[in-house]
């Protein structure tokens, strides 16, 4: 599935968080309500970061007027994106990223061209 990098505030701006953002139809797809977190493998990184998905945000609330947030957010994904891509997109332009379901709640995460390269 292709995935976007995401942030929630200006470049600069101190406690800005960063993460991987889904499309509807994708969370609806590969991820369960049951599931209290994924693990991602980030390209170039050995270690699995685990990230919380039991949340009223992630899923959309059934209240009025409230905000449809389909992000992965992890301190190790903004790690990841500062280090890949310098976290830095023009506005409404965002990284784009490749996201595979891998089994139960494995997923990994690469760069948009490195899957061409692959094929």
């Amino acid at each position: 599935m292709i995935v976007t990098a995401w942030k929630n505030g200006k470049h600069r701006s101190r406690g800005v968080a960063y993460g991987i953002r889904l499309k509807a139809e994708d969370r609806k797809a590969y991820f369960r309500k049951s599931w209290k977190s994924v693990f991602l493998k980030l390209e170039g990184k050995s270690k699995l970061v685990e990230v919380n998905i039991k949340k009223e945000s992630f899923w959309g609330s059934k209240r009025p007027k409230s905000t449809d947030c389909r992000e992965l957010i992890h301190k190790g994904i903004r790690a990841w994106l500062k280090k890949k891509f310098r976290h830095r997109w023009k506005k409404r332009h965002p990284t784009k990223l490749i996201m595979e379901h891998l089994k139960g709640r494995k997923f990994v995460v690469f760069r948009f061209d490195v899957r061409d390269r692959l094929q």
